[in-house]
């Protein structure tokens, strides 16, 4: 080391900073919310297609008992 300029091994030094690490930080946690948003589109659908099919049911079952009182007439 004492062989190099004391100006040289501050260049060296400024130089071998990763200036990318907070922006990789910053990405990671971007990434993961996405995940987790995805995650939570998905059970949201799932919740809502549940719904869709127990109300469909529900009204051919209504439905069905209207058109079964017509017979009991």
């Amino acid at each position: 080391m004492a062989q190099y300029d004391p100006t040289v091994l501050g260049f060296v030094d400024d130089t071998s900073k990763d200036e990318r690490m907070p922006g990789r930080w910053y990405c990671r946690r971007w990434r993961r919310d996405l995940h987790r948003f995805c995650e939570f589109v998905v059970v949201l659908k799932s919740i809502i297609f549940v719904v869709n099919i127990f109300s469909m049911t529900l009204s051919l079952l209504f439905v069905s008992l209207i058109d079964m009182s017509s017979y009991f007439r």
